[in-house]
């Protein structure tokens, strides 16, 4: 829809008589601000997508729209690793958790786990990532970065979704200062490595 806002605005303004002055001025601020945010993944430029969708996020995480920040953010992580991968983003449920499996696969390597079956304390290794996370593993050199992005990633969104009802919650001044500290800056590090991204606006 952000594709097409100038186009709508600029109709709306011959459509509709008397249009007072400033409407012009607030038309140019609205598609400066919100135009940049258009993202077709069935376009032929997923990478221009990718780069909107971290627009988005930055946008978001600026105006203390924090949730929608972090909620975001976690689907652009499947999207653009699907990206590097040279697959097509699918949006598809079942597209989606074999990418996210592939991913948080990646962080439970060498960690102690519980056999759902038997009850067995086992450890993870690389033989239960699926196939893509295997291939992250083995051949991208950005693959600590990755882990590292995904485990704050989940902490901050696990937190915030179940605003403090559970033991031990984080709180929301941790919550912020993590976003912050970790978040974010990993966040920027992988798209400005993976994507042309233009420099980020730090949040004041």
């Amino acid at each position: 829809e952000a594709q097409q806002i100038d186009q709508r605005l600029r109709r709306a303004e011959r459509d509709l008589p008397n249009i007072p002055p400033p409407y012009a001025t607030l038309r140019d601020q609205i598609v400066d601000t919100f135009g940049a945010f258009g993202a077709d993944f069935d376009s032929n430029d997923a990478e221009a997508a990718l780069r909107s969708q971290m627009r988005m996020i930055e946008w978001y995480y600026a105006n203390n729209q924090l949730i929608q920040a972090i909620t975001l953010a976690r689907e652009w992580l499947i999207d653009v690793v699907t990206y590097r991968l040279g697959l097509s983003v699918d949006l598809s449920p079942s597209a989606r958790k074999t990418m996210e499996w592939a991913i948080s696969g990646l962080s439970r390597v060498g960690k102690e786990r519980t056999d759902p079956d038997t009850g067995k304390k086992l450890v993870s290794t690389v033989a239960d990532l699926n196939q893509y996370g295997r291939e992250i593993y083995e051949r991208w050199p950005e693959r600590d970065d990755l882990i590292a992005t995904w485990d704050q990633l989940s902490a901050v969104r696990n937190a915030l979704a179940h605003v403090e009802h559970q033991k031990g919650p984080m709180k929301l001044e941790k919550i912020v200062k993590k976003a912050e500290a970790d978040v974010m800056p990993n966040l920027r590090k992988l798209a400005a490595s993976w994507l042309a991204q233009e420099p980020a606006t730090e949040k004041p």
